[in-house]
């Protein structure tokens, strides 16, 4: 509760209340009283937030295993046998992630091995992958521990890949430690107007932004549900998201839709132990942008709106194992979801989303 009250305040409230605040001193009468109802009406909003968030099932936080390897040692104690690394690495549990092989979904992969999940790592590109995986074994190794990191080369614009990538990551993962955490990071986009948009690039961003990340949380959705245990499924959506974005409409399209699955998703599972997470994030220094011809726009040349993907996954995760639904990254992302957003008119929204692009 007291985490809720915290974020909760400091990404609704706090804004709304310092906008009010500089109203007075900036605007006409009128719209400072009006803007003062609105915070008023808001806070109760709040309030009674408070109390739905404290009558609902809620998923408890998600341990990471070297956390709780380091929790049995100090039970186990008395034992002089130490641990083996190798039996540890085969009895942790699977974290599988998409989009593994560059940008967000690489950084992501990282920070979950760090924290002792074994990995399965998709995507297009197998040398990255491959790449990628070694390098996570050789730092695990320097940190002492073993880590199992698989690869799975996929093309998820293809509409049998899902199913096809859930059986071979159940075949992957060792009996018994079948994935605890599933991040859906694979997205492509293309900068341009939706009449000139290429066929080819249409059918991509519908199946891989869409339909592959639906069925593949379907699919690990039902395995965590019938297991009655803790797991956590991550949909990487985008800031785009908020408000809809001229010259990347498609793009926009398909995160609103993924921000508004991953939401009623996590009030479906979360009776059952499951944690839905959406990550929000905006501009980042990836190669994303120069694969989705987006490198000309505004927001990637300032350097204070950008963030680097080592930095975005690093909120994602440590909100995803808390339990959070919803993860906006950035200053500026958060002011445009909980302020611009429900308080401009669309048109105005739109204007500015423009001028950043």
């Amino acid at each position: 509760m007291g985490l809720y009250v915290l974020n909760t305040a400091k990404t609704h409230v706090l804004p709304m209340y310092v906008a009010a605040s500089a109203a007075q001193f900036l605007s006409p009468f009128w719209l400072a009283k009006g803007l003062q109802l609105a915070t008023r009406s808001f806070f109760v909003l709040f309030m009674s937030s408070l109390g739905v968030h404290a009558l609902r099932n809620r998923v408890a936080p998600l341990v990471p295993p070297v956390t709780r390897q380091q929790q049995q040692q100090q039970q186990d104690a008395s034992d002089a046998q130490p641990q083996d690394a190798s039996a540890a690495a085969e009895g942790a549990p699977y974290a599988v992630v998409t989009g593994a092989s560059s940008g967000i979904g690489r950084a992501i992969a990282a920070d979950l091995a760090r924290q002792g999940w074994n990995v399965v790592l998709i995507g297009r590109n197998r040398d990255a992958l491959r790449e990628h995986a070694r390098a996570l074994k050789r730092e695990a190794r320097a940190a002492g521990r073993r880590l199992q990191a698989h690869v799975v080369e996929a093309d998820l614009a293809v509409d049998a890949t899902p199913d096809a990538v859930y059986e071979q990551v159940r075949a992957l993962c060792a009996e018994g430690t079948q994935p605890e955490i599933l991040v859906n990071s694979a997205g492509v986009a293309w900068d341009c107007e939706f009449a000139d948009l290429p066929e080819e690039r249409l059918q991509d961003m519908l199946m891989i932004n869409c339909v592959a990340t639906t069925r593949l949380t379907q699919l690990f959705a039902r395995d965590m549900k019938e297991r009655k245990a803790s797991g956590r499924i991550m949909i990487v959506s985008s800031i785009t998201a908020a408000m809809p974005n001229p010259k990347v409409a498609v793009y926009a399209a398909t995160k609103s839709y993924l921000t508004s699955l991953a939401q009623a998703l996590s009030v479906e599972l979360e009776p059952h132990g499951v944690g839905v997470t959406c990550l929000m994030p905006g501009a980042t220094y990836t190669a994303f942008q120069a694969r989705s011809n987006a490198a000309g726009a505004r927001v990637f040349k300032h350097p204070r709106l950008c963030m680097t993907p080592e930095e975005v996954a690093r909120q994602g995760v440590e909100g995803m194992l808390r339990g959070d639904s919803l993860i906006v990254t950035g200053w500026m992302n958060k002011l445009m979801v909980n302020v611009f957003e429900p308080l401009l008119p669309r048109k105005i929204g739109m204007l500015l989303v423009q001028a950043f692009w």
